[in-house]
């Protein structure tokens, strides 16, 4: 399977996808990040796009081959106080490009992913008082190698 991991190609995957979206690209611009912001707050330009890896699984053929992963990623949209009209496109967005995704090719490697719960949270920054809301969802992702 090559000298990357299936969760690398993944990050690159999801960037990908949701870059070549233009709804995305508009609002977003180039903001998408893998895992976190890295910018300093005072630093950071609203609304982006964050998606971090939370686990999974693989599933084996007999022997010691790997068929494929299941891993589980969050992908979000952050903006600062309330969700506008754009941010919630961007969320739309985001569900459009990943839910829709069926054995796309990419390289040496096939995927899929459908969403399996919605993300909407509030955080509060404690030291400014300034509020954040996360919007998106906890995708599953199918890669395996198509070679």
């Amino acid at each position: 399977m090559g000298n990357v991991s299936e969760i690398q190609q993944a990050k690159k995957w999801i960037y990908d996808s949701l870059i070549a979206n233009s709804d995305i690209l508009a609002a977003v611009s180039t903001r998408v990040y893998a895992d976190y912001n890295p910018r300093t707050l005072p630093e950071r330009v609203f609304p982006y796009i964050i998606y971090n890896y939370l686990g999974g699984t693989d599933v084996d053929a007999l022997g010691t081959a790997r068929l494929f992963s299941e891993p589980l990623f969050q992908v979000r949209v952050v903006c600062e106080g309330h969700p506008t009209t754009s941010v919630r496109l961007v969320e739309k967005r985001i569900d459009d490009v990943l839910q829709v995704a069926r054995y796309q090719l990419s390289g040496d490697w096939y995927f899929t992913s459908r969403r399996e719960q919605p993300v909407d949270r509030t955080e509060e920054d404690s030291a400014t008082g300034r509020r954040f809301h996360n919007l998106g969802g906890i995708y599953r992702l199918w890669i395996g190698t198509s070679i």
